[in-house]
């Protein structure tokens, strides 16, 4: 299974650590609301919340977490 944050980053046209710039933000927005959150598991979810906003999800399904970040990444 590919991982959650090469996909992002392909997607996104960019590097990984390109994922936590704020000029990405809008582009990594509409790449998450594309992707369907059951095609990874709620471990990568996690991982990915993490990395790209150095805090713990508070939520544990795959949906959720996926929701929780794309409001995280609008604030």
């Amino acid at each position: 299974m590919e991982e959650l944050l090469e996909n992002l980053a392909e997607k996104a046209g960019c590097f990984i650590s390109d994922l936590k710039l704020d000029q990405k933000r809008k582009r990594l927005i509409h790449v998450l609301e594309e992707i369907d959150p059951s095609e990874y598991t709620a471990a990568s979810w996690q991982e990915t919340f993490t990395y790209i906003t150095e805090d713990n999800a508070t939520e544990t399904s795959c949906e959720a977490i996926k929701n929780e970040l794309i409001n995280r990444l609008k604030k």
